[in-house]
């Protein structure tokens, strides 16, 4: 089991840190532009406490776009988890079946012959579209929950 890990540790270390200075920049982006609007100025003459203006209005507010821009990320993560998973052979992923895709055969008339089937690459596609679009639902369900306009 530890074996397993370690060799799990650099593939998904390659997929979480290429995405976490994006979050980290549109998070400060974010908070920033909420800070500087009127109604954090107000309750800030109101004396109601940094922490309750960050924790009650601001990450509220920020927790919207938070929302979708996570669940973005993590759609483009599992389509490079497809890359990553035949760079790094892990085997059994969707990156191995969807290479599996292109047949390759050496014909010594003609060298390497690659023959395409587009039946495995139909359903390696089709699997990606059906997970991007369950979180996408999901995170228009959690859209509705966090602020009710939205929905």
């Amino acid at each position: 089991m530890l074996d397993v890990l370690w060799h799990l540790a650099l593939p998904v270390a390659t997929l979480v840190f290429v995405y976490i200075w994006e979050f980290v920049v549109v998070v400060a982006h974010n908070v920033r532009d909420e800070l500087g609007k009127p109604y954090v100025l107000t309750a800030r003459a109101k004396g109601i406490s940094e922490w309750v203006i960050y924790w009650r209005h601001v990450l509220k507010n920020v927790s919207i776009v938070l929302s979708s821009f996570t669940v973005q990320k993590f759609v483009e993560m599992f389509t490079d988890y497809i890359v990553v998973d035949v760079l790094f052979n892990l085997g059994g992923g969707l990156g191995i079946i969807f290479k599996a895709s292109f047949v390759r055969t050496v014909v010594p008339a003609f060298g390497v012959v690659v023959r395409f089937d587009y039946r495995l690459f139909f359903v390696v596609t089709l699997a990606i579209f059906i997970i991007s679009f369950v979180f996408s639902f999901l995170l228009e369900l959690v859209k509705g929950m966090l602020d009710p306009r939205v929905s």
